[in-house]
């Protein structure tokens, strides 16, 4: 439910002033129950009558003049508890290890905006006014207040990169039909696929493969996570992608708003295949007889979220080099990142949880002395 008036002002987000704007005379009450939009905005149930009735008379205002006067306070309302947040969660990085920059200055945002040819989304603009987190050998954030040629190199490479990853796969066979046919000759699909790329948003890089979309009209767009096809939503909005990537948060597929280009790309790698959960011992053969047991492969991304794991594998072994992928669920520990080679998987099951490794033992023992990539979790689904 939307933030209401009542909520505003017990938390001072707005004054005594700005309140008596939007309150009115005593039977306005009538006027606005019966208009549920307006209801909704002000959330104030019965509770209007008694705070109307402390504050003196003043003209009454259109229904039209609330509304608007009703958007606009709990528009900023909302950006003043995101501001607290992101100051929050920026403490909290650095707590941890991060190393945080002094906020974006205005004439920095404009600078950026101008080198890189966009314009940061209000929620965006907002997180790094509050501190830009900083570039390590580890932490793979952008440096966006390094204006070395270098450095800006690097970024627009960061820039490009969600696109150039979708070439490889469009030149490996994928194709969406809102594209039109695909061309038979593959330099004519490329450039096909090259006109519609070049109306998709641009995409604001935040963390590693992680992009804000710069869409018309959104201050707090959805936060994707894409590594071509491989392309999911991993927060509805950038406080709540900022709790799933840095703080175990609850990882949110869905999105509320339509991504140009992306959205539909989202779809697709959402139901590419029927996911099978590896339930007995003849689950996990066909597994393997489906897979080839994972032989002769590579890690192509590693995404934990909450208790939950998704792995993608290309496996070279099988022609074509198929993707599959693994969700595991109530993971209990896990040790594996994008880039592993696979040589051949073990899945098995202990005390009612299952086991894949990429080895020949699962024995805990030999798992960690060996430093295998491995997951034990409490299930395992599949599909490829």
């Amino acid at each position: 439910m939307a933030l209401g008036l009542v909520d505003a002002i017990e938390s001072n987000i707005i004054d005594t002033e700005t309140a008596q704007k939007l309150l009115f005379r005593p039977g306005i009450f009538e006027k606005y129950k019966e208009d549920p939009e307006l209801y909704r905005l002000l959330n104030l149930g019965e509770e209007l009558d008694t705070i109307v009735r402390t504050l003196p008379e003043f003209k009454e205002r259109s229904i039209g003049e609330i509304k608007e006067l009703c958007n606009k306070i709990l528009s900023e309302g909302k950006r003043r508890n995101s501001m607290e947040n992101y100051r929050f969660i920026l403490k909290h990085l650095e707590a941890k290890g991060y190393f945080i920059a002094a906020g974006m200055t205005e004439e920095e945002r404009k600078k950026v905006e101008e080198i890189y040819g966009f314009k940061f989304p209000q929620a965006l603009a907002d997180f790094y006014s509050c501190g830009v987190p900083c570039l390590s050998s580890a932490i793979p954030f952008p440096l966006w207040k390094d204006f070395n040629e270098n450095n800006v190199r690097a970024i627009k490479k960061m820039i490009e990169d969600p696109i150039n990853w979708l070439k490889e796969d469009v030149k490996d066979g994928f194709w969406l039909k809102s594209w039109g046919k695909r061309p038979e000759n593959e330099e004519e699909t490329l450039e096909v696929f090259s006109r519609v790329a070049a109306k998709a948003p641009k995409l604001i890089p935040i963390y590693s493969h992680r992009y804000v979309p710069v869409i018309e009209g959104v201050d707090d767009p959805p936060v994707i996570s894409t590594v071509g096809m491989d392309t999911i939503v991993y927060g509805a909005n950038l406080s709540e992608y900022l709790q799933n990537e840095f703080f175990n948060g609850k990882l949110s597929t869905a999105s509320a708003v339509n991504i140009p280009f992306w959205s539909e790309i989202i779809e697709k790698a959402a139901k590419p295949m029927n996911e099978k959960m590896i339930c007995n011992n003849e689950d996990i053969l066909a597994f393997y007889e489906a897979t080839n047991s994972l032989h002769d492969g590579m890690v192509v991304f590693a995404e934990g979220f909450g208790d939950c794991l998704r792995v993608g594998v290309d496996v070279t072994s099988i022609e074509g080099s198929p993707r599959v992928e693994m969700i595991f669920r109530g993971v209990k520990s896990w040790r594996i990142k994008c880039g592993d080679e696979i040589f051949c998987s073990n899945v098995g099951f202990r005390d009612g949880t299952v086991i894949w490794a990429n080895s020949q033992s699962l024995d805990d023992e030999f798992l960690i002395t060996r430093k295998c990539a491995y997951v034990h979790a409490d299930s395992m689904e599949w599909s490829m």
